[in-house]
């Protein structure tokens, strides 16, 4: 079975993935600069070219305060971003 963690660099994200790592599980957990989440082509091909058993999404802004100051980039990247996810993984 095969992962793709996105968020993979946050708390949980990290935790998560010394747990597969400690299974011995296959994971791929790419930074924000390997993986621009809010570019669907760039998501798409990833999740395509991949072809993960499963996608973990663990991104989130963690603090009110960025996403009161820039609520258009809180949306895409808690809507939007997801609402792809979901779409290229039921392709």
């Amino acid at each position: 079975m095969s992962y793709l963690i996105l968020g993979g660099s946050g708390l949980v994200g990290s935790e998560l993935c010394e747990v597969l790592k400690e299974r011995g599980h296959q994971y791929w957990a790419p930074s924000h600069e390997d993986l621009d989440l809010l570019a669907y082509g760039s998501l798409e091909e990833a999740i395509k070219r991949l072809r993960p058993s499963v996608v973990v999404n663990l991104v989130a802004i963690p603090s009110i305060n960025p996403c009161e100051e820039k609520p258009d980039d809180a949306f895409s990247l808690h809507v939007t971003a997801p609402y792809h996810m979901a779409k290229v993984c039921d392709e």
